[in-house]
């Protein structure tokens, strides 16, 4: 699976997520000197009827296909392992690649509308219950050598504030970074090794679980304002 692979199977689990919006424009760029390519995308949330008001809700979402992936898809393992290992490579094995697709639920404050920094007590509070609603887990239990594909994190709620002329400090924004490993299908010429799944699967079930917690994390902002 190379990049134009990864980035079609992307675009489809997106449709099949309902997250593919027509105004979805993605951020895509290569490093001309690493040869790294970058995407990054906004999904915006409840716009329709101003659900979250007075806040702007909306997920980023974004990952890094790095040269090392790219050179490891232009040829199949057997190939990689002779290359690195010489003739002693037949003997050797591969794990396969992953790629972190990082992920961000956002929400600021529309303009000119201020919201006093929430105090101690109620950042806790607030804090608390988003964690808890919204934790680290994609799938139901996964077998032994499913390891890598439970690889997730959610980190705290991160703060933004801005202060007026006259000191005093309000709310700006606030967001909730994490992120997921998704495992890539290694190439073989071993036509008896049986293929390895896509990633579909893998990115439907983040996506449709990053836009059930998007509502539980618009829901949650009311406390804020």
């Amino acid at each position: 699976m190379n990049h134009s692979d990864f980035l079609f199977t992307w675009d489809k689990a997106l449709n099949t997520a309902g997250l593919n919006m027509p105004f979805l424009f993605p951020e895509q760029s290569v490093d001309l000197r690493s040869m790294e390519h970058t995407y990054r995308a906004f999904v915006p949330f409840g716009l329709s009827g101003h659900r979250f008001s007075p806040f702007y809700v909306a997920v980023e979402l974004s990952w890094r296909w790095e040269a090392l992936l790219s050179a490891r898809f232009a040829t199949t393992e057997e190939d990689l392992l002779m290359q690195i290992y010489g003739k002693h490579g037949v003997h050797e094995d591969t794990d396969q690649p992953w790629l972190r697709v990082d992920f961000a639920f956002h929400a600021s404050l529309q303009k000119d509308l201020y919201a006093l920094f929430p105090s101690p007590d109620l950042w806790r509070k607030w804090a608390t219950s988003v964690t808890s609603q919204i934790p680290p887990s994609f799938a139901e239990e996964l077998d032994e050598d499913e390891v890598d594909r439970a690889f997730s994190w959610c980190d705290e709620p991160i703060i933004e504030t801005i202060c007026s002329s006259s000191g005093q400090f309000y709310l700006s924004s606030v967001s909730l970074p994490g992120m997921k490993a998704i495992t890539l299908p290694r190439q073989w010429d071993d036509p008896e090794r049986p293929p390895e799944d896509d990633p579909l699967d893998q990115l439907v079930e983040l996506f449709t679980w990053i836009r059930k917690n998007a509502q539980l994390w618009g829901e949650s902002l009311k406390v804020l304002y």
